[in-house]
């Protein structure tokens, strides 16, 4: 039975380990957090920038810190302002494909455009 005077903010990730999905705790033990303390310095958009942490895990994160009577930093970006983001990075990602092959063949503007289309705010 779990000392209930304990402070959340004190609670080890270690040991919360099959209290939350597999992809959260990995998650939280990927990026170094050792405590729900730790977790909630951090803003939902700077979670969102983790590798394999998408908008799923951040809605289950912000669930399992409120049964804990907690909460992330104030301060998440617009989701157009996150979108925007992505496309800059796609965009990027697409010049360099280009530079790479040098020579585009009549496939390469379709692809772009599929991609672009999906990716719209």
């Amino acid at each position: 039975m779990e000392n209930e005077n304990v402070n959340p903010l004190d609670i080890e990730i270690k040991d919360l380990r099959f209290k939350m999905s597999a992809r959260l705790w990995n998650c939280l033990w990927h990026d170094n957090m050792e405590t729900l303390g730790d977790v909630v310095k951090l803003e939902a958009c700077e979670w969102l920038r983790c590798p394999g942490f998408g908008r799923l895990t951040l809605k289950e994160l912000e669930d399992f810190l409120a049964t804990y009577g907690l909460q992330l930093k104030a301060g998440r970006l617009p989701p157009r302002e996150l979108a925007a983001d992505k496309v800059k990075k796609l965009e990027r990602a697409l010049r360099e494909i280009a530079r790479v092959n040098n020579s585009r063949d009549r496939y390469s503007d379709e692809i772009d455009r599929i991609i672009l289309k999906a990716l719209e705010i």
